[in-house]
């Protein structure tokens, strides 16, 4: 690189040479300056990136909490449908044997039948209950649980249309029995 000091007695000029470091020393600082200028916006977007990252990973936590929650309700959920399934077969069952044996049993029938309608009842309560919960946390099961409340009202009321059925016809089987024997 040539420069073009001009020479003098004990070598080059002295003014070119410190003109030149002047030149060279203005153009570093310059040059650093403009460094420093970008190196600070770096650092400025690098701590912008660091709080958005930041801040990406509490939304981040924030979200697992909430869907570990929402899977936990879910689970519950879950389970009390299964709970609320079985107690619905077990009542239809109980319900089914009730009416089978009503003739036999009268003061047990109404015993068991009284049993199956608090269950019924506490079903019927539990559902409600069930129903408020799945109205906060999702929608998606109040067709079913509906469905299950007008199942038990359903068995409920067939119930109560047996015990009636199986009092008149004690009420008739009296009767004749009585007709039978007086004569």
């Amino acid at each position: 690189m040539a420069i073009g000091f001009r020479k003098s007695l004990f070598g080059f000029n002295t003014n070119d040479v410190i003109n030149y470091i002047d030149k060279m020393h203005t153009a570093f600082q310059d040059k650093q300056t403009t460094l420093n200028n970008e190196l600070e916006k770096l650092n400025g977007e690098l701590s912008l990136s660091k709080e958005n990252y930041d801040s990406l990973l509490k939304e981040k936590d924030e979200i697992a909490a909430r869907l570990n929650e929402f899977e936990e309700k879910y689970a519950e959920i879950q389970r009390l449908s299964e709970v609320i399934g079985k107690l619905y077969l077990v009542a239809q069952a109980n319900a089914k044997a009730i009416i089978e044996r009503t003739s036999e049993n009268s003061r047990i029938t109404n015993e068991e039948i009284s049993k199956n309608l608090i269950a019924i009842d506490e079903a019927q309560s539990s559902l409600s209950s069930l129903k408020e919960q799945l109205n906060k946390t999702s929608d998606g099961f109040m067709s079913e649980i509906d469905s299950l409340l007008s199942s038990l009202k359903d068995v409920k009321n067939q119930v109560e249309e047996n015990i009636s059925a199986a009092k008149k016809s004690e009420e008739e089987f009296e009767a004749v029995f009585e007709s039978l024997t007086e004569k």
